[in-house]
């Protein structure tokens, strides 16, 4: 009974049979190919790749197309071992790109896109981006997105292609110092020197290094302020929204302290002329 469900003939439209029992081998034959594959990738990411050398944004990289290869390689040799021969797969193949060419462009494009990505090592897991002018993650760099974790812990998905075609700052994992600027501006009354005393003093902050040292500078007169700016380096990115905001309360408790006002805008109106005259006319 059984060896008669598994031997049913199932017709295909070429022509070909395909059993039940072929079915079923190519099922589990394509799942432990894909089970192998990742395998491969993860030794290859996280034991072998690294102890060579290599880098985290190269192991991802070869790692990510080796997966793909031992696939795709693995699919083929069980679509041939049940009797369908390669060329026809190619003949179809080419038939179905012209149609779907048009309307999977874009999923092709990301496709492309995210191995020129891992390949020319512009993102790697843990990188501190800036996408659309928020601070984000990189978690995992994917074959058609990449996915990204938010300030607010949500996860979200960026087209590879739009990552690969729009301007990207990539503060990168720490490894390498970064800047970080914060503005303010002071009364017209204030000391500048005595400003960027002060203001150097603020910077004394556990995440911002000392070498290389603060900076102050003067960078401009405003309507209503002089206007400074507090230059400090850090090698956490991940934390630059934080130390911005935790400079600002040091910025105003230290200024509040020495008796420093940062002016809020307004305007000073001057009568040169004409006051007398007004003040001499007669009532209504």
């Amino acid at each position: 009974m059984l060896d008669d469900v598994l031997n049913y003939p199932i017709p295909l439209t070429s022509g070909q049979v395909l059993t039940v029992r072929g079915l079923v081998l190519a099922t589990v034959s394509v799942a432990v190919v894909f089970i192998v594959a990742r395998a491969i990738r993860a030794y290859m990411e996280t034991s072998f790749l690294p102890k060579s050398g290599f880098d985290p944004a190269v192991s991802y990289a070869v790692s990510a197309t080796l997966f793909y290869v031992v696939l795709i390689v693995g699919v083929l040799s069980v679509i041939n071992a049940l009797g369908f021969p390669l060329t026809t797969l190619t003949v179809i193949a080419g038939g179905l790109s012209v149609g779907l060419g048009f309307g999977l462009q874009a999923i092709f494009n990301n496709l492309a896109s995210g191995f020129i990505l891992m390949f020319e090592r512009a993102l790697a897991p843990g990188d501190v981006i800036v996408h659309n002018g928020d601070e984000v993650v990189v978690e995992r760099i994917g074959i058609r997105s990449t996915l990204v974790r938010t300030r607010g812990n949500v996860l979200m998905r960026i087209p590879n292609a739009d990552l690969l075609n729009s301007p990207l700052a990539n503060y990168g994992q720490g490894e390498e110092a970064v800047r970080v600027g914060v503005g303010v501006g002071v009364s017209y009354d204030a000391d500048p020197r005595e400003v960027e005393r002060l203001l150097l003093q603020a910077a004394d902050h556990p995440l911002v290094l000392e070498t290389p040292a603060p900076q102050v500078a003067f960078v401009g007169f405003g309507d209503n302020s002089l206007d400074f700016e507090l230059r400090v380096w850090t090698n956490q990115p991940q934390r630059i929204p934080m130390l911005k905001s935790e400079l600002r309360y040091r910025i105003f408790d230290v200024l509040s302290q020495h008796g420093v006002e940062i002016p809020y805008p307004q305007r000073d109106v001057h009568l040169r002329s004409g006051w007398e005259r007004l003040g001499n006319a007669p009532d209504a």
